[in-house]
């Protein structure tokens, strides 16, 4: 399928889409809450086990919270006829466990973290995986190839991501793209190497 012609405003009978329009409210909603929610290391420390996963669904501000819907608005324009329901709920749930997890254990230098933006990174790497397989490498090459090199970049030119810095009102965490492109990575080869269902 041509990808130029999928990129238009996708029609309601599209049930991927319908979902990420109701976890892009429930974000929003949970703006109210952020305090409760935030990844915080002493607090996880404490007992308050739930913010290695909610640190993820809230963020640091408006601006914060806009650039991460705009990703969320790209996965569904790009691969909606790749990423099922069930796979996009899947791939959520463990690339956002995975980058609360990675931060807590492997990044104790970051005492807090909100932020979609690591899961992110890996729902990509999930939906890109998943249209090469459908054949659709103008839709999935560069995707899969522009994720880890952005990524490369990001860690290598920190002084270039300082305005985001400045205008999310806190440090870009390239430890959480990394550690949700790692966890991307690893559903994309388990969900392309599975063998299909017999009939």
């Amino acid at each position: 399928m041509n990808p130029v012609a999928r990129l238009r405003i996708p029609h309601a009978g599209n049930p991927l889409c319908w979902h990420l329009l109701l976890l892009s409210l429930a974000l929003v909603l949970l703006q109210f809450f952020q305090p409760q929610f935030l990844f915080v290391r002493e607090l996880i420390q404490q007992g308050e086990v739930w913010r290695i996963f909610t640190g993820n669904l809230v963020h640091t501000n408006g601006y914060h919270l806009t650039l991460n819907l705009a990703g969320v608005l790209f996965i569904c324009l790009l691969f909606k006829d790749y990423l099922s329901i069930k796979k996009f709920y899947f791939s959520l749930l463990i690339t956002t466990i995975s980058v609360g997890l990675g931060i807590f254990f492997f990044s104790p230098s970051l005492h807090w973290y909100a932020g979609l933006s690591g899961a992110l990174y890996g729902l990509f790497i999930v939906a890109a995986s998943l249209a090469l397989k459908h054949r659709d490498i103008l839709t999935g090459l560069p995707v899969l190839i522009g994720i880890p090199v952005k990524l490369w970049w990001d860690s290598r030119h920190t002084e270039l991501t300082q305005q985001s810095a400045e205008l999310i009102g806190a440090p870009i965490a390239t430890d959480a793209h990394l550690y949700g492109l790692i966890a991307g990575g690893l559903i994309s080869i388990a969900i392309i190497t599975r063998p299909a269902p017999k009939d």
